[in-house]
């Protein structure tokens, strides 16, 4: 499980570690600010909310597996072939 509650006042300009995390295949628990970001990749909750979800989570194999499949999926959506794909898809050339 990666949990990551970043001080509010710190400004991410992406969330790398949290890609990292979900590229392992470890489900994410974020701060619903995340939420823009990271879409139905992660689980989002307050931080009073943390151990239940933990919990919960270790709890339902089924449904870890499904929040590792979805980190990996999303973390699939990122790398260079992927931008270059995107670029061009906006019609920027080399």
């Amino acid at each position: 499980m990666f949990v990551y509650f970043p001080d509010p006042t710190l400004e991410e300009a992406f969330g790398r570690a949290i890609l990292e995390a979900m590229a392992a295949g470890v489900p994410t628990i974020l701060p619903e600010r995340f939420l823009p970001v990271f879409g139905d990749a992660s689980l989002y909750g307050r931080p009073e909310e943390v151990v239940g979800m933990v919990t919960a989570l270790m709890a339902d194999a089924d449904r870890y597996e499904a929040r590792s499949r979805a980190g990996l999926a999303f973390a699939a959506g990122y790398g260079h072939p992927v931008h270059i794909e995107r670029l061009g898809a906006l019609g920027v050339t080399a």
